[in-house]
């Protein structure tokens, strides 16, 4: 029997300068899945728990899965930097691994 762990997240909020979802997981996950329900890009950042513009691009409204090599931490972040509250970064989350 295999036994995977199991991480999800739903992250939500307005976007403004240097807002960044970190998340260091229990387990090294070799999967994730990245649903971008917002209104806004999001980048996707690996072994990482700092942002950066060089992440993966997940378009509003779209979603990625990535088969990452084991990786126990990651970001996601967006460059927007409106305060007027119409730009909202909401993401879905999971992670699976052993």
């Amino acid at each position: 029997m295999l036994t995977a762990n199991q991480y999800v997240a739903d992250v939500s909020g307005t976007t403004s300068t240097g807002i960044l979802l970190a998340a260091a997981l229990t387990f090294n996950a070799n999967y994730l899945r990245v649903v971008n329900t917002g209104t806004v890009a999001l980048r996707a950042v690996f072994n990482s728990s700092a942002a950066t513009t060089a992440g993966y691009l997940i378009p509003a409204g779209e979603d990625r899965e990535f088969y990452t090599p084991l990786t126990a931490r990651f970001s996601l972040l967006t460059t927007s930097t409106s305060t007027d509250g119409t730009d909202w970064r909401q993401a879905r989350v999971l992670a699976l691994g052993g």
